[in-house]
C-alpha cells in the first residue's frame, strides 16, 4: 500500500495508528540511543580534526572546481507528535553524496541515504527505505583545511512499515531540507581526503519531523 504523505506511528487517547492504518494499544517512548550516537560521532570528528598533518592544505587557497564525494553513517531520529504525545523512532542509514563546487564558495551536491538500522517496537518495524536531497551548499572556509557549509535543498523521503499478520506498508513525501555542517581536508597526492560532520532536517510537516546526523569520509579531486 502507498499513501501520498508520511505517517509515522503515533500515540492519540492509548491507541496508536501506525503506517498500515491500523489501531494497536499502549504508548511508544523514545530512547536515549540517539543522544549517545550524536556524541560519539561528535568525539569521531574532533579526533580526525586533531590530526593536522605537516602539509595540510587547501580549501581555503583554491578558486573551486573541485568534485568530490562523501561517504558515510546517518543517525537518523524520526518524530511523529499526535493529538496528545509522540512518538520517536531511532533509524540508521547509509550515506552518499556527490558534489561538485565551482567557485571556492558554493556546492552543488545529491545525496542519497538507505536505510540500513530498522526500529521495532510492540512488533512492528519502521525502515527508512530511502531518501534523496539535491542540494545549493555554500561554503565558509575558517583555515587551510577547515570549512563550515550550510545547505538548502530539496528533499524526499520513503518509509516503509510491516507488523506480522498485517502486512506493510509505505509512504512517500517531499520538503525543504536544510543542514549546518564543517568539513576537513588535507592533501593526499592528487586529491584531498578528510571527513564531515553535519546536522540536517530532511523533513517537517503534519506533525512528522525527520533529522540527523552523519559523519562521512571526504575526497575531493
Amino acid at each position: 500500500m502507498n499513501t501520498s504523505s508520511l505517517a509515522l506511528p503515533t500515540i492519540c487517547a492509548s491507541n496508536r495508528v501506525d503506517l498500515t492504518g491500523r489501531p494497536t494499544r499502549g504508548p511508544v517512548a523514545g530512547s536515549g540511543r540517539e543522544r549517545a550516537a550524536y556524541l560519539a560521532l561528535a568525539a569521531v570528528f574532533a579526533w580526525l580534526l586533531g590530526l593536522q598533518p605537516a602539509h595540510a592544505a587547501g580549501a581555503a587557497d583554491d578558486d573551486g572546481n573541485h568534485f568530490y564525494y562523501a561517504i558515510g553513517y546517518s543517525a537518523i531520529q524520526a518524530t511523529a507528535s499526535g493529538c496528545c504525545a509522540s512518538d520517536t523512532r531511532d533509524l540508521g542509514a547509509a550515506a552518499l553524496t556527490l558534489g561538485w563546487q565551482p567557485i571556492r564558495y558554493l556546492a552543488l551536491e545529491g545525496t542519497a541515504l538507505a536505510g540500513i538500522v530498522d526500529s521495532t517496537q510492540h512488533g512492528e518495524t519502521l525502515k527508512l527505505s530511502s531518501a534523496y536531497m539535491a542540494s545549493l551548499v555554500p561554503i565558509i572556509p575558517l583555515s587551510e583545511a577547515v570549512s563550515v557549509y550550510g545547505r538548502v535543498g530539496y528533499s524526499r523521503i520513503t518509509l516503509a512499515a510491516s507488523a506480522a499478520g498485517y502486512g506493510s506498508a509505505s509512504a512517500s513525501d517531499h520538503d525543504t531540507g536544510f543542514g549546518v555542517g564543517m568539513q576537513y581536508l588535507y592533501r593526499a597526492r592528487h586529491s584531498q581526503l578528510g571527513g564531515r560532520l553535519e546536522v540536517a532536517r530532511l523533513y517537517d510537516r503534519d506533525g512528522v519531523r525527520i533529522a540527523g546526523i552523519t559523519l562521512s569520509f571526504m575526497q575531493r579531486f
